[in-house]
């Protein structure tokens, strides 16, 4: 029997050496203390810290990063105005060959970051 990675609330594989997992609604940092498989369901389940409370939960539940915010893309986009280099919306270090682009093909950022926050912004707005 093949066993997939389990996936977190965004349909993204969750390697199992995942340290931390975030609510896909509040945002609220949790720590990962172990993956379970019920291989009987055929489902992945955490179990979580947050304080000094543990449970157990469906890994669906969660994200691997924070959620976006109006502030998070705020953020991002006054580290590119302030050093005046679009670089740093991906990387950063603000050196394109260091980029954390997913599709990074070494040029032609403008238009992706733009299309990204596009993207970011018609989420926050439900659109999307």
């Amino acid at each position: 029997m093949t066993v997939e990675l389990p996936k977190d609330a965004e349909g993204r594989e969750i390697p199992l050496d995942t340290a931390l997992l975030y609510g896909k609604v509040s945002g609220e940092e949790y720590e990962v203390v172990c993956f379970n498989f019920r291989p009987s369901m055929r489902q992945w389940r955490v179990e979580l810290k947050r304080r000094d409370d543990l449970g157990i939960y469906a890994t669906e539940s969660f994200t691997l990063s924070p959620p976006d915010s109006w502030e998070k893309l705020e953020e991002d986009l006054d580290k590119c105005i302030e050093a005046d280099n679009s670089c740093l919306y991906y990387s950063t270090s603000g050196i394109c060959s260091k980029c954390t682009r997913p599709d990074y093909d070494g040029g032609g950022c403008t238009t992706i970051i733009f299309n990204d926050i596009k993207k970011r912004i018609r989420k926050l707005r439900g659109e999307e």
